[in-house]
């Protein structure tokens, strides 16, 4: 970095101008790149392999993620361990779950696709890929999905009918079993309707601890939904091996409730999956005036939990707002 910047001082002492201007992209790869290969150092790889070329860089990077993100899991829930307690003695006391929809991106409108995960034998999440220019829809989907033919698509207003015809059911049939969770009306899920004609991204979720510090995060492609929030725990909790002794999720009655009701059927009932199921959930202090279930107010309450004495359970909120502001001064 020394000789760049030497380079540069002695081109603009010389009033030397670039005589071709950078494309923006070619110089956000670099850029991405330097970052990579910085943090696949800090972590400890005696080595790095680079790309051979910028156009190997997306192929490069899918290579190369899976590995860096395991790390990023295990080193930033083991920071306590291995950094110190950033905070005295509440360092790493909570973990508090939040998403964020400030940063939504342009995304493939393939909406169903099918995985496999070690805790559900089928999840649907949308296509993370970006669109091909003058698209709504990536390479790999672009054939599958032929924009001239609608007639096997339901109008828009049929969608629409048809989604809130199923909501309605769905609130009639609801009664007070065991949670009680239901009669709170914080779901995050959104209807067919919606996520099919929504050709963006849903944002981010992220778990971060009460002092400010990401251990996990995802990108949401279809809609916020309770599988890939529980995939998310529970990847963390089998990479780093941490527990967290409570956590903190605004929706969390109706996570709960998913948790104990599926676990051991449809949802593989592994050591990540029991553990979590053991943790004290409660709602952000900020929501938790919105939750209105009879079980929901007796046992989410973040004021009755204990481990939440003195705590801060918007530490989510406060990371997002400095990201936040930290764009906007990007810019």
């Amino acid at each position: 970095m020394k000789t760049v910047d030497s380079l540069n001082r002695q081109a603009f002492n010389g009033e030397q101008h670039q005589e071709h201007i950078m494309d923006r992209r070619t110089l956000a790869r670099m850029m991405f790149i330097y970052n990579i290969v910085q943090f696949d150092l800090f972590i400890g790889s005696p080595c790095v392999d680079l790309p051979r070329s910028l156009d190997q860089n997306d192929d490069w990077v899918w290579s190369v993620y899976p590995r860096l993100f395991a790390s990023f899991i295990y080193f930033w829930s083991r920071h306590k361990e291995i950094l110190g307690p950033c905070t005295g003695n509440k360092c790493s006391e909570a973990l508090v779950v939040d998403g964020h929809q400030k940063c939504r991106r342009r995304v493939c409108k393939a909406k169903e696709i099918e995985i496999k995960t070690d805790l559900f034998e089928k999840m649907i999440v949308g296509c993370c890929r970006t669109p091909l220019r003058y698209s709504k829809y990536c390479e790999l989907h672009l054939h599958k999905h032929p924009e001239t033919d609608n007639n096997k698509q339901k109008n828009s207003r049929e969608l629409v009918i048809s989604s809130h015809i199923r909501s309605w059911k769905t609130r009639r049939s609801q009664k007070e079993k065991h949670f009680g969770a239901t009669g709170c009306c914080t779901s995050k899920a959104r209807g067919d309707s919606y996520v099919r004609k929504c050709a963006r991204s849903f944002g981010v979720i992220a778990a971060v601890t009460n002092c400010c510090i990401v251990t996990t995060f995802g990108e949401f492609f279809r809609t916020e939904t309770l599988k890939e929030i529980l995939q998310l725990l529970t990847n963390s909790i089998k990479v780093s091996g941490v527990v967290p002794k409570t956590a903190v999720y605004d929706d969390g009655c109706h996570l709960i409730e998913y948790l104990h009701k599926h676990i051991g059927k449809d949802l593989a009932e592994t050591y990540a999956a029991k553990a979590l199921s053991q943790i004290k959930f409660s709602v952000d202090r900020t929501y938790f005036r919105n939750h209105v279930g009879s079980w929901c107010r007796a046992n989410m309450n973040p004021d009755k939990n204990p481990l939440l004495e003195n705590i801060n359970t918007q530490a989510a909120e406060q990371l997002f707002s400095w990201l936040k502001e930290l764009d906007r001064n990007q810019h």
